[in-house]
């Protein structure tokens, strides 16, 4: 997934940085944009057993509580040739437009 988004030109991500939340639990993103506050993650088989799935789902609530967005992707995703497209458009939905020049 790095490897196409790095190819399409997107740029701005970190693989794996550790993450420290105000609960003071530490995360490691898979892929994170951090001026945009983005975490995309891939989901593959590991996370079915319902006690990583609830654990899954606790950690995206503490990221979200802490202004993180969790874009969750699976095998599918990786085969879709929108995927480059997607992540630009989620990117642009939480890029802070440039400040007003003084009046």
């Amino acid at each position: 997934m790095r490897t196409r988004l790095v190819r399409a030109g997107v740029s701005g991500m970190i693989a794996n940085p550790t993450i420290t939340t105000a609960t003071g639990r530490v995360y490691r993103g898979d892929l994170t944009f951090p001026e945009q506050r983005v975490i995309l993650e891939y989901q593959g088989d590991v996370h079915r057993p319902v006690h990583r799935f609830r654990a899954d789902m606790t950690r995206q609530l503490d990221l979200q509580a802490d202004g993180w967005t969790v874009v969750y992707l699976g095998p599918g995703d990786l085969d879709d040739h929108q995927l480059v497209r997607r992540v630009r458009a989620i990117l642009a939905l939480h890029t802070a437009p440039p400040p007003s020049p003084p009046s």
